[in-house]
């Protein structure tokens, strides 16, 4: 659940895809805390955002890649890369799993996976 709002006046609300998408457009990213289950909203100044359109592959990273050391897929296994990504007493609670899975399901978010031979 995700809690909005001051000390005094919280509203609860389900962890939606829905949600999370209107949060994003507005600046707001989730983490969750392992300890109590509470969803936080955070609203960093400035945030980071990179643009795919402009995204520029370095020489030694296309060196890297022609070596074939390693495998690129995309969108091929979402849920092992979040849950790869988890590690205990960090923000990627269960609520946050699940929304995040439900985001990819619904084709809004997506991983990179990167495999390495044997």
């Amino acid at each position: 659940m995700a809690i909005f709002g001051d000390r005094h006046h919280n509203q609860i609300m389900a962890l939606t895809p829905e949600l999370l998408l209107r949060a994003y457009a507005n600046g707001f990213f989730p983490m969750g805390d392992p300890e109590t289950g509470e969803i936080h909203w955070y609203r960093p100044d400035p945030r980071a955002i990179l643009p795919l359109e402009k995204f520029h592959r370095s020489r030694s990273l296309t060196r890297t890649l022609n070596k074939k050391t390693f495998d690129v897929s995309f969108n091929q296994d979402f849920a092992s890369v979040i849950r790869a990504c988890r590690r205990p007493d960090t923000w990627i609670t269960d609520d946050i799993l699940t929304a995040y899975e439900s985001l990819h399901q619904k084709g809004h978010a997506h991983s990179v996976e990167v495999w390495k031979e044997g």
